[in-house]
């Protein structure tokens, strides 16, 4: 039938159903007794049926009003006595109704265990014996016809009961097995959706069965992608920039297959990606037959790390560059220094060979220790903070490139507050950024002076280095903080330098939370400096 709700009748319903119906039946019954209408050879008289009457009426009643107002327990045992009144002293044990008390049973059974129901079949049968002892006394073969139909209601009643029961454990057992089968799978997603990694399980034609939250932070969606295709939702490119088909994989796929090559567009973004696809094997015949297998398709976004790897690459590229040009020239220094020994050569060439090969040695020692600072970064080496004491920390700095600037004829300042707060940090990074500053701007200026300058700002210590140097072009000083960048300007060629100081300055920084702040104008100076939060008292 269309447009109609379909009833649905369980156990519950009809033995609800039965609580009301039966009582009226069995009254109407006894009036059928009372009449002559029917067998009335055990009807005793009017009132027994009267009160009994009225008593089930009354309990049917309040079982169709108020069904939670009578205890399960006080209703059955009300039922259990009312019928067996009803059967002793109206109707008799071999009318229609002793199959009320399977009824009776099947009740017991679904609130009870069923040792009570064993119970109730013992009270049936002992009622009957006492009805047939003191009803027919000298009627062997009407005693025998009701033992019998007694029996006979008693073993279909045990049957029944047993039934029943057994269907109560099923019936507990799959509950407890949809509940925890339910757990599992709420377990389940919620490991699913707290991978970081983007997870779909996916069927052999490319519809999308599951996915987790992380797949859509990865295309960056709110929409639901069930029953979507995957070619559509992962436009997934190769190397070539050939769009990656699942449907072939999942077609040919018998193992697993990983793949790193491929790249994602979303939007305006290119995302590098690692794709894993897992065949999920099948444990169901039906499930073979009808040939539905899924799979399991990780992506995981792995743009930071090809990244690092390329940046990698890079680096060992140019650091080999960088080392191989010093290492021919030293090379060749001594070679020639060797050879203007065996000819006697003057002394002022060769000592000019002994000094281009110690240009060189001192340039692969200062490009070794700016590439072990970076490693010591890298790996958080020394990175364990300490109280600084800043006024020590800047005397301290004076002291020991006072020598090296008054070498080369400047002058080396140092202004501090009187009352400098102290702060807590990494000593080795502290030390490390502040001379890889101070040596830049030393070694950038040929006449004037550098001033070292460490002043409390608010809740902060602000480190300045400034210089009357060659300054730096405002196009310099977009790029003067990446690796191995050097100016084009002859007077910045003509000083050696690794191209690696400020690299390791800027990286030294963000390691401690902060940011080198950069103000130069060409020709005139710069001033390096940076802050650092004071330390609490």
């Amino acid at each position: 039938m269309t447009g109609g709700k379909q009833k649905e009748f369980n156990t519950e319903n009809v033995l609800s159903f039965t609580e009301v119906a039966v009582p009226t039946i069995m009254v109407i019954y006894g009036f059928l007794a009372k009449f002559g209408l029917v067998s009335n050879e055990y009807y005793t008289s009017d009132a027994v049926l009267y009160i009994l009457s009225l008593v089930m009426m009354g309990v049917a009643l309040i079982t169709v009003a108020k069904p939670s107002l009578i205890k399960p327990l006080v209703k059955t045992v009300t039922y259990h006595i009312l019928t067996l009144l009803f059967l002793t002293f109206v109707t008799g044990f071999s009318s229609p109704f002793l199959a009320v008390w399977i009824l009776l049973l099947i009740n017991t059974s679904k609130h009870f265990s069923i040792d009570t129901s064993w119970n109730s079949i013992l009270i049936f049968i002992s009622a009957s014996a006492l009805q047939s002892f003191f009803f027919l006394p000298n009627d062997p073969g009407a005693q025998l016809k009701q033992l019998i139909t007694v029996l006979t209601f008693s073993a279909l009643g045990a049957i029944v009961v047993i039934i029943f029961h057994s269907q109560k454990v099923n019936q507990a057992d799959l509950v407890s097995s949809k509940k925890r089968e339910s757990l599992e799978r709420e377990r389940l997603l919620t490991i699913v959706n707290n991978l970081t990694d983007s997870m779909m399980v996916v069927s052999k034609t490319g519809k999308i069965e599951i996915f987790n939250a992380s797949t859509l932070n990865l295309l960056d969606t709110n929409q639901s992608l069930i029953g979507k295709n995957i070619n559509r939702v992962l436009e997934l490119k190769d190397e070539n920039n050939k769009p990656f088909n699942f449907d072939k994989s999942f077609k040919t796929a018998k193992s697993n297959l990983i793949r790193n090559d491929l790249t994602l567009k979303v939007e305006s973004e290119t995302i590098k990606t690692e794709l894993s696809i897992l065949p999920i094997r099948g444990t169901y015949s039906e499930q073979k037959k009808a040939n539905q297998q899924s799979f399991v398709v990780i992506i995981r976004d792995i743009t930071k790390e090809k990244t690092l790897e390329e940046e990698r690459d890079e680096f060992i590229s140019v650091v080999s560059h960088e080392l191989r040009t010093p290492v021919a020239i030293a090379e060749g220094a001594i070679s020639n220094l060797s050879l203007m020994i065996e000819k006697k050569a003057p002394e002022a060439q060769m000592k000019q060979s002994v000094q281009s090969t110690y240009s060189e040695i001192m340039f692969l020692a200062n490009m070794i220790n700016d590439l072990s600072t970076l490693s010591r970064a890298e790996r958080g080496v020394g990175d364990n903070a300490e109280i600084i004491n800043t006024k020590k920390l800047g005397e301290d700095l004076y002291n020991k490139y006072q020598k090296e600037v008054s070498t080369k004829g400047l002058t080396l300042d140092l202004d501090l507050d009187s009352n400098l707060k102290n702060i807590k940090t990494s000593r080795l990074y502290l030390e490390e950024l502040l001379q890889n500053i101070i040596t830049n701007s030393i070694k950038y200026t040929k006449e004037g002076d550098v001033l070292i300058s460490i002043k409390n700002e608010g809740n902060s210590i602000r480190f300045a280095v400034t210089d009357t140097g060659i300054g730096i072009s405002k196009n310099d000083q977009q790029k003067i903080f990446n690796k191995f960048y050097r100016s084009e300007d002859y007077r910045t060629r003509e000083t050696g330098g690794t191209g690696l100081g400020l690299y390791v300055a800027s990286k030294l920084a963000r390691k401690m939370n902060t940011k080198i702040e950069l103000q130069s104008r060409l020709n005139y100076g710069s001033t390096f400096s940076f802050k650092l939060p004071s330390a609490k008292d």
